[in-house]
């Protein structure tokens, strides 16, 4: 059973809207890297409450595209900001698909907390229309030497590796082959982050999962206490050369 250790709350939601703006600039360059051709049917798996949902409509304009998120509340949330979008709430490691034969799916940020990635990316290949696409994103590494930030990282790395996933997921999905699958193109596109953005998408993720109960067995109240109070000194700095993360990107064809 796949855990979810940054779940649906509020702060969450209010954190996915930071990252949607810090690194959609990636994100332009993964969908940048398609092959050149009309999509029919888009996919956003694991979309959350709809911001690459609707970069996806903006930049690659298919003519159907479909947010898909297991959160009810991130369903509803997506449905009212962006009313022009359709989104369907379903588990995305659970097929068949609600929505049949996408010919383009993305998933970005998801596959890291998964137990078993290729294997969800050969059931998602099933679903595809022929010769679909698929394109990921997934974190190749952070580069930081500031301590609050390391101490951070070594935490969430542990946390989302006790839930079966991995936060450097990259390198593994670069050496993997999934079944039904070929690939297309795999890089790694660097986005520098200002600390203050940074520290903000910690802070807010420390509020959501520190009450996780594998945080709670094993970082006592007063370190996680520490931590928070020094990622909000943070918040205020601007600096961009503190922090920067490699995001792997691949883009996958549907073998038939």
């Amino acid at each position: 059973m796949n855990r979810y250790s940054f779940r649906d709350t509020d702060p969450a939601e209010v954190r996915l809207a930071l990252l949607a703006k810090a690194f959609e600039p990636e994100m332009r360059g993964l969908l940048a890297k398609l092959p050149a051709r009309r999509i029919r049917l888009a996919l956003d798996l694991g979309c959350g409450p709809g911001f690459t949902t609707r970069l996806l409509k903006d930049v690659v304009q298919p003519h159907r595209v479909v947010g898909v998120d297991v959160s009810g509340g991130y369903v509803r949330s997506a449905r009212a900001r962006f009313p022009d979008l359709e989104f369907v709430e379903h588990d995305v490691t659970r097929t068949p698909f609600p929505i049949e034969s996408p010919d383009f799916i993305v998933a970005r940020f998801l596959l890291a907390h998964l137990s078993d990635p290729e294997g969800i990316l050969g059931a998602w290949a099933n679903e595809m229309a022929p010769r679909g696409l698929i394109g990921v994103a997934e974190v190749e590494f952070i580069k930081t030497e500031h301590p609050v930030f390391t101490t951070y990282l070594s935490v969430v790395e542990r946390l989302i590796a006790d839930s079966g996933g991995a936060l450097y997921l990259g390198p593994r999905l670069d050496a993997a082959d999934p079944k039904k699958l070929r690939r297309v193109s795999s890089e790694v596109y660097r986005a520098p982050v200002a600390t203050g953005d940074a520290a903000k998408m910690f802070s807010l993720n420390l509020s959501v999962w520190r009450s996780d109960r594998f945080v709670v067995d094993n970082y006592e109240t007063s370190f996680l206490d520490i931590l928070a109070r020094r990622l909000e000194q943070l918040q205020a700095q601007t600096c961009r050369d503190e922090i920067e993360w490699g995001i792997r990107h691949i883009v996958y064809q549907r073998v038939d």
